[in-house]
Order: structure tokens, then C-alpha cells, then sequence
């Protein structure tokens, strides 16, 4: 009984100390390039974090970014479709193991959106990179890949214009 007890104390050890030290470790820089190329890749748009970032690990996989801008079509009345001041994402460990990504909260703080179309009727809010709104209204959109599942928890917009 005493082997057992020192096994799981010795686990527990190992839990924590990987709580405390793979924020430290891993840069959320690292994280976040990947997924601003995979928004290019599937929406033409530049995502970017200009703010500092966050990452935890425990109770859950929290990110945390601050100053995030997602640009404008092209020939948008301003650069930026979509600013916000604060994107904070929490996910369940369980999950990323799962197979189905589920989101216990997703908040974005002040965002300040701008939805337009443009002389054609293009709207920029269609976040296609290959098919215009105008040319495919019902088609347009991003693409997931098959048997992509996400469940999405609290979601909320705080403030913003």
C-alpha cells in the first residue's frame, strides 16, 4: 500500500510540475504562426496578435491573446475587418484526445467589427479565398475537413462596436 502511495505522490509531482513548466516551456508564439497560416491558407485574410499572449495548462488548455486583427477584403474601406482587444480560449484536456474538439469558453472582449460589401457585392464577411459571394452566395464559406466535429461551450462577446 505504501508503493502505491508513493507511485501516485510521485505522479501527482510529475502533474504539476508539467503544469508549471510547459507554459514556460512552450512559446505561444509557436502556436499561434501555425494557425495565422492555416487562416491565410483557408481565407485569404492575415490573422495577427500584436498584444501579448498567454498559455495554461491546468485546470484546462487556456490561450489567451490580446490586440488580435483579422484584415479586410481587398478593397475595404480600412485594413482590419475585425479587431479585437482580447480572444481567450479555454479546451478540456479530455478532448484533444477525443477526436472531438470540444470548447468549454470562448470569449472575445471589444471586438470592433466591420461588415461591407463592396461595389460588386462582395461581402467581407465571406471568408472563401477562392470563391467570391457574389459567384457562389450559398457555396461560400470555409471548408472543414471531413468528420470535423467541434462542441462549443460559453461563447461571448463582451463590449465592442
Amino acid at each position: 500500500m505504501k508503493t502505491l502511495a508513493k507511485i501516485l505522490g510521485v505522479l501527482l509531482l510529475l502533474i504539476v510540475i508539467a503544469a508549471v513548466a510547459i507554459p514556460m516551456l512552450v512559446s505561444v508564439e509557436d502556436l499561434a504562426e501555425p494557425i495565422a497560416a492555416e487562416v491565410k491558407t483557408a481565407t485569404g485574410r492575415e490573422l495577427t496578435v500584436t498584444g501579448e499572449t498567454s498559455l495554461s495548462v491546468f485546470p484546462n488548455l487556456s490561450l489567451q491573446l490580446n490586440q488580435v486583427s483579422l484584415s479586410n477584403m481587398p478593397g475595404g474601406t480600412r485594413d482590419a475587418m475585425v479587431t479585437m482587444q482580447q480572444l481567450d480560449v479555454h479546451i478540456p484536456w479530455m478532448t484533444l484526445f477525443s477526436g472531438q474538439l470540444s470548447v468549454d469558453r470562448f470569449v472575445i472582449r471589444q471586438p470592433d467589427i466591420l461588415l461591407e460589401t463592396d461595389a460588386s457585392g462582395n461581402a467581407n464577411w465571406n471568408l472563401s479565398a477562392t470563391e467570391p459571394a457574389a459567384a457562389a452566395p450559398t457555396q461560400g464559406g470555409v471548408a472543414l475537413p471531413a468528420g470535423f466535429d467541434i462542441n462549443l461551450g460559453e461563447v461571448a462577446i463582451e463590449g465592442g462596436t
